[in-house]
């Protein structure tokens, strides 16, 4: 009887060990399987990123001093690069765009009005004009997708 309780437990040693395996064996395949949907998802991101890295934009930008119209320069601007505009002794104007989404960019502005400088940063809906004023100098942008 001793004999058949130690084989029945060896058995059923064995089984717990298989068990054991197999689930391991299952985690292991589980896991893979997560890890290539992320790197799947990874790329899709990246490649998203690269895509709407190399988005260019055109920037209608006015400039007033006291409600003057001061001039009104248009820009395409690669997303991420600066671009940068100025007349004489009138005004100088520099940006970055940076895509936020499909809809929003952000702007990082500098502008150079009437011996006056301001460097607001604006986060921007396309196709809607936004602007700020700072002591009677109004920046004014309207932000569009270059078609190009």
């Amino acid at each position: 009887m001793n004999d058949v309780t130690s084989i029945t437990s060896k058995l059923l040693a064995k089984k717990i060990t298989v068990n054991k395996a197999l689930i391991a064996l299952s985690c292991i395949i589980y896991m893979e399987i997560i890890m290539k949907k992320l790197i799947a998802i990874v790329a899709l991101l990246g490649f998203a990123s690269f895509a709407q890295a190399n988005d260019s934009f055109v920037v209608k930008a006015k400039f007033y001093d006291n409600k003057s119209l001061i001039g009104s320069p248009t820009l395409v601007v690669n997303s991420n690069e600066e671009a940068s505009v100025s007349v004489d002794n009138l005004y100088s104007f520099a940006l970055t765009v940076t895509p936020i989404d499909g809809s929003t960019v952000s702007l990082a502005t500098d502008l150079k009005l009437g011996g006056k400088h301001m460097a607001p940063s604006l986060v921007v809906v396309l196709g809607k004009e936004a602007s700020i004023n700072i002591d009677g100098k109004e920046l004014s942008v309207l932000v569009r997708k270059s078609s190009s």
